[in-house]
């Protein structure tokens, strides 16, 4: 199934534009229309959706990371397969900077203090 604009996802998430991407999965922004919010949704690449070992393995990651509940962890409001059985994850959408693009620049030492804090608070969780 291709993912594009507009397209309804689950009958819950109406996807708005990409956002990310990774080695086998993209990331769209999406609006949640039952709870009325910007969400972001995780799938699989296509060519990897087929694999069944790699859907297994990102099964696996959305049940533990819904099961998580810390104020530096994104929250999953859903997860499953979409028509076409490719998984998804359906998660809180932060708008900002993200952190990749911080190291790319001098960082004050306060602010590189409070972003490890808050990594490894949720680490230790």
């Amino acid at each position: 199934m291709t993912i594009e604009p507009g397209l309804v996802l689950a009958d819950r998430f109406r996807i708005e534009k990409p956002i990310g991407s990774g080695g086998v999965g993209l990331v769209y922004r999406a609006f949640d229309l039952q709870q009325q919010i910007p969400v972001a949704v995780k799938c699989l690449r296509a060519e990897w959706a087929e694999h069944l070992r790699i859907r297994r393995r990102f099964m696996r990651e959305a049940r533990a990371i819904s099961r998580l509940n810390h104020p530096n962890i994104v929250r999953v409001y859903d997860y499953g397969e979409d028509p076409g059985g490719a998984p998804y994850i359906a998660m809180e959408y932060l708008d900002g900077t993200p952190l990749s693009d911080l190291r790319e620049q001098p960082m004050p030492v306060p602010l590189l203090l409070e972003i490890t804090d808050q990594v490894l608070a949720a680490l230790a969780y």
